[in-house]
C-alpha cells in the first residue's frame, strides 16, 4: 500500500449531474425478474460508452448469462413517465472470466454493458484514479444506486466511512447502507470541489461479523479487463519525432525507447519495447496514462533522470500527452508531459556512424517545460490509429447516382485542367500527369496526409447524401 489518501468531503458538487451516470438495469434469471444498477465509466478513445455494474448482475451462479439485460433511462421527453428501455444484445455484454469460472470469488464480480459510441456528445462517466487500488483510502465514499422502487434517473445516495482495517487491494469495504438493487452501484469520493473518481463496484452486502458492504475496487486487473471488451487500442511502440524548423536528422530506421536486460530505459534504433498504454487517471477535464510492460509499470524519476520499471503504478507513473498546436496536420504527434513541469526528451544526436545496428544508448532525460523549442521532446505511439466510432449508417446511394455521377465528372474535369492532362480514360477516372513523377520519386512529396486531406473530406461528405447538394456547390464554384 502507498501512503494514505484522506478523502476530502462533499462540497457543492452537483448531485443530479453526477447521477446522470448511474442507470438502473433489469434482467432475468429463468422467469424471475431482477433489478440492479450499473454505471458509465469515461474510458476514453473506445468505440464503446461503457456500463460498468457487478457480475452477477450479468452472469449467474448456475453458469449461465442473465438474459433480457435492459438498461432503463430517464426519458428524453420530459412530460413522459415511462423510461427509456435500451435492451442490451449478447455480444455487447462482458464479465470476467475469473467469476465466470467461479462465482464465489467475490473480488471478480465484475462486469460491462457496451453501448456504440456515436461520437456526437461528449462521453458520459464517472472518472477514475488507477493509483487509487494500491492507497490506504481513509474517510468516507457514497454509493448512488437504485432499488425495486426507484424511478431511473433518481438514484438514492448512501454515505459511510471506509473500513481501511478489512479493505484488501482488490475489495473495498465500507459502512455505507445498500439494500436488493444497489448491486452493481458506483462507490465514489470527490476529488475536489468539481471532481468525483469511482474507486469500487458494489457487489455485497456486509460478511459475517461485520458491517460494511463490499466492493470490487477499480484496480490495474480490473481496467485491463475493462480496455480489452472496450477494444482499447493500447499495444504501442514510443518513437521519436522531429518536427522542428531546423530538424536534427534522426537515424532512418528510426529512434524508439526500449527495456531490455536493465531496469531502466535506454534508445534503439530501429524497434523498441512494446508497452500497455493504459488511461490511468481520467477526470471531466484530463487523461493521463500509464505503461506497462507484462507485470511490470514504468515509473519517471525525475530527480535521477531514469524511466525505471517498478511493481505498481504510482503518482510518478503518470504522464499527460500534450498534442502540438497544429493538431489537424500533426494528430499523431505528441509531447510527454510528467508532473505537469517536465517532458519526456530523447536525444537523437547522440548516434554515431559506428554503432552496430542493435546497440542501445542513454539519452533519455525528464526536462523542464522551456519557452524555447526543442527539437527532441515529441514523439508517436505506434502503430497510430485515429479513433473511430462504429458506422451504423445506412446510405441509399442509389437515390443521388445522378448526382454523384455529376459531380464526379465535375471534380475529374476540373483536375485535369489544372494538371494540363485531357481526360482519356472516360468519365469516372483519370491519369494525372505528375503519376509517373510520384511513382519515380514518392518522397518529393513528404506530408501525403496534408495533400490528401482535401480529397478525404469530400469523400467523408459523400456518404452523408443529404449534403450532396451543398458540397456540390462549395466544389463548382471553385
Amino acid at each position: 500500500m502507498y501512503p494514505p489518501i484522506d478523502v476530502p468531503k462533499l462540497h457543492r458538487l452537483d448531485l443530479a449531474l453526477i447521477h446522470e451516470s448511474v442507470v438502473k438495469l433489469t434482467f432475468y434469471i429463468g422467469d424471475d425478474q431482477r433489478v440492479g444498477s450499473g454505471f458509465f465509466v469515461n474510458i476514453p478513445d473506445s468505440p464503446y460508452e461503457v456500463i460498468l455494474t457487478a457480475g452477477h448482475n450479468l452472469f449467474h451462479a448456475s453458469k449461465t448469462f442473465t438474459t433480457q439485460v435492459t438498461v432503463l433511462l430517464p426519458n428524453p421527453n420530459p412530460s413522459s413517465v415511462e423510461p427509456y428501455a435500451m435492451i442490451i444484445p449478447a455480444k455487447h455484454i462482458k464479465v470476467s472470466a475469473e467469476y465466470q469460472k467461479d462465482t464465489t470469488v467475490i473480488e471478480a464480480d465484475y462486469g460491462v454493458i457496451l453501448i456504440p459510441y456515436s461520437g456526437k456528445k461528449l462521453r458520459r462517466g464517472f472518472g477514475f484514479n488507477m493509483i487509487h487500488a494500491f492507497s490506504e483510502l481513509r474517510g468516507e465514499v457514497n454509493v448512488s444506486c437504485y432499488d425495486v422502487r426507484t424511478a431511473p434517473g433518481r438514484p438514492v445516495i448512501s454515505t459511510g466511512v471506509i473500513l481501511t482495517n478489512e479493505s484488501t487491494e482488490n475489495q473495498l469495504v465500507y459502512e455505507a447502507k445498500t439494500e436488493q438493487g444497489s448491486s452493481g452501484s458506483p462507490v465514489w469520493v470527490a476529488y475536489d470541489v468539481d471532481d468525483v473518481a469511482v474507486v469500487a463496484v458494489h457487489t455485497h452486502k456486509p460478511a459475517p461479523g461485520s458491517t460494511g458492504s463490499r466492493g470490487s475496487r477499480i484496480s490495474p486487473k480490473v481496467l485491463r479487463d475493462v480496455f480489452t471488451w472496450a477494444s482499447l487500442d493500447t499495444t504501442k511502440q514510443i518513437k521519436a519525432q522531429n518536427v522542428s524548423k531546423n530538424p536534427v536528422a534522426l537515424p532512418p530506421e528510426g529512434v524508439y525507447i526500449i527495456f531490455a536486460e536493465r531496469p531502466f530505459a535506454r534508445l534503439r534504433r530501429g524497434t523498441g519495447t512494446k508497452f500497455d498504454v493504459f488511461p490511468a487517471k481520467v477526470t471531466s477535464s484530463s487523461v493521463r496514462y500509464v505503461l506497462a510492460l507484462g507485470d511490470k509499470w514504468v515509473m519517471f524519476d525525475t530527480e535521477n533522470q531514469q524511466a525505471i520499471l517498478v511493481d505498481s503504478p504510482r503518482e510518478q507513473s503518470l504522464f499527460s500527452m500534450e498534442r502540438m498546436k497544429n493538431p489537424g496536420r500533426y494528430p499523431h504527434i505528441v509531447r510527454i508531459v510528467i508532473e505537469e513541469k517536465y517532458q519526456l526528451r530523447i536525444d537523437g544526436s547522440r548516434w554515431k556512424p559506428h554503432d552496430l545496428p542493435d546497440a542501445q544508448i542513454s539519452g533519455l532525460s525528464m526536462v523542464t517545460r522551456a519557452s524555447q523549442p526543442d527539437p527532441f521532446v515529441y514523439f508517436t505511439f505506434e502503430p497510430y490509429k485515429p479513433f473511430s466510432v462504429p458506422d451504423t449508417r445506412h446510405v441509399d446511394v442509389s437515390k443521388s447516382a445522378e448526382k454523384l455521377e455529376s459531380m464526379t465528372k465535375l471534380l475529374i474535369d476540373h483536375a485535369a485542367s489544372l494538371i494540363n492532362q485531357p481526360d482519356f480514360h472516360g468519365s469516372d477516372h483519370f491519369a494525372p500527369a505528375f503519376g509517373e513523377l510520384i511513382n519515380s520519386n514518392p518522397q518529393t512529396i513528404e506530408d501525403w496526409e496534408q495533400i490528401l486531406r482535401p480529397l478525404l473530406n469530400i469523400l467523408d461528405k459523400l456518404l452523408l447524401p443529404s449534403k450532396i447538394d451543398t458540397l456540390m456547390n462549395e466544389y463548382c464554384q471553385q
